[in-house]
């Protein structure tokens, strides 16, 4: 790809020069901030701005918080600029997005009007450039590092000429959507190696893989296991731990992510702090290095294995092993399994989230007995296929990261104009708008709130 012949300085630290026959001022130059509340609350249509751009809130489940009433709320009209600038040290919160329909938003957000003729679009791309470089970061303040409107109108921008916004625009239209379409593949093939996990995870821990012939279990959550094994009662397999928190006792936290871990490992880990409820010392429960933990969430990611001794919130139920029956690699995986999970949330229809499974949950749903050998053989063989499936997972999304990262340079690269786009031809292609990558889109980790020591 050419560049342009000649550059000049344009004083943006970010942005350091440009071509020569540009121009460069601040937006406030280009855009007006109105702000205009919805007093009288005549607009009904809510919007909300997302990692997928501005979409329509249904009001009766709304995404995130929702107000008391929509009077406090601003108006945007169709084709304007929404910039969400608070809490800009969570990348993730920080963002642009172009509104497509009159409607309402939060008046925490920031509205950009044109007020020359200009491509929205290449505006677009130019603020989601600065979003992607973490530039809105470097330029909060205060404690939760917010930028207001005043202080956005008043940084620069370049403005290329508007035939060249024009052709920047289907540039990057063109090339973000031949990226989306790869990416949407590759996402594609991350969703069908997770369905082929749980197929072998839910076919191990409830058939076996010896191959024996099937019976009735005689219970409801599974229709048949092998002929060799038996169920009891949940009781028989789990004795209930009743002991109180030792003062030497470590603070664990539960997470369906890493299972029961120190609190501190697991905040130096994902980088923020565990929700913490300050109340007295004495309610904690002593866990150790080998139970089975019943966390509030567990109708979710299924009952945790601790590899720790320590201390936990007396919310969560701590479950001994017997093993007499119980082989712990094999029933990480069969109480972690897609279909105990189904098992776990039909046992209740209070369970919602938020609330937590009790002991009497757990005790409703009769185990598998399996031979010890056999067990060992399930464990060995799901710990074999299931991080083979990982590894491709992984490989998959790091070559999905390499694409968003040539996607992010594209951008760059056109709208500072370190590429001259100019004559490039555009040829016919399908548009594939940008999706939430597979990582983005699983569940957010989740951790049941801990007593503080």
């Amino acid at each position: 790809m050419r560049t342009y012949q000649n550059y000049i300085s344009t004083g943006i630290r970010w942005n350091a020069e440009m071509p020569a026959h540009w121009d460069c001022d601040k937006a406030k130059r280009y855009f007006d901030n109105p702000k205009v509340i919805n007093k009288d609350g005549k607009e009904k249509n809510v919007l909300s701005l997302t990692l997928k751009g501005v979409v329509r809130n249904d009001v009766d489940h709304p995404i995130g918080l929702a107000p008391a009433d929509y009077a406090t709320y601003q108006l945007f009209d169709k084709d304007e600029l929404v910039f969400k600038l608070i809490d800009l040290e969570n990348i993730s919160t920080s963002r642009v997005g172009i509104v497509w329909e009159k409607g309402i938003m939060s008046s925490a957000y920031i509205r950009l009007k044109p007020r020359v003729s200009l491509n929205l679009r290449y505006f677009y791309y130019q603020y989601f450039d600065w979003y992607k470089r973490n530039i809105f970061n470097g330029l909060g303040a205060g404690v939760r590092q917010t930028l207001s409107a005043a202080d956005l109108v008043n940084y620069q921008v370049v403005f290329p000429p508007i035939d060249e916004q024009d052709q920047i625009v289907r540039f990057l239209d063109w090339k973000t959507s031949e990226m989306n379409r790869v990416i949407h593949a590759k996402n594609q093939e991350i969703k069908r190696l997770k369905e082929l996990r749980v197929v072998a995870i839910n076919t191990a821990v409830t058939r076996g893989v010896k191959g024996y012939p099937l019976k009735k279990s005689g219970t409801s959550w599974l229709n048949e296991i092998p002929e060799n094994w038996n169920m009891l009662p949940s009781k028989r397999l789990f004795f209930l731990r009743k002991d109180k928190a030792k003062p030497e006792d470590e603070q664990l936290t539960a997470s369906q992510k890493y299972g029961v871990v120190p609190q501190q490992w697991f905040m130096e880990q994902e980088g923020r702090r565990v929700t913490v409820v300050f109340t007295g010392e004495d309610i904690l429960k002593h866990v150790e290095k080998g139970d089975f933990v019943i966390s509030m969430r567990s109708f979710q990611g299924g009952i945790e294995y601790s590899n720790y001794s320590g201390k936990i919130s007396s919310a969560y139920v701590m479950l001994i092993p017997n093993h007499e029956y119980v082989y712990d690699r094999f029933f990480k995986w069969l109480l972690k399994s897609p279909e105990y999970i189904k098992a776990l949330r039909g046992t209740s229809d209070l369970v919602r989230d938020g609330q937590a499974l009790r002991y009497a949950n757990f005790a409703k749903i009769d185990l598998p007995v399996v031979p010890m050998e056999e067990q060992i053989a399930i464990a060995d063989y799901l710990d074999n296929i299931c991080k083979r499936i990982d590894d491709a997972i992984e490989k998959v999304k790091k070559e999905i990261a390499l694409i968003q990262e040539l996607k992010t340079r594209t951008i760059y690269d056109a709208v500072t104009g370190k590429i001259d786009v100019r004559d490039v031809y555009i040829p016919a292609y399908e548009d594939v708008e940008d999706e939430t990558s597979d990582e983005d889109s699983e569940e957010v980790e989740t951790v049941d709130e801990e007593v503080d020591e």
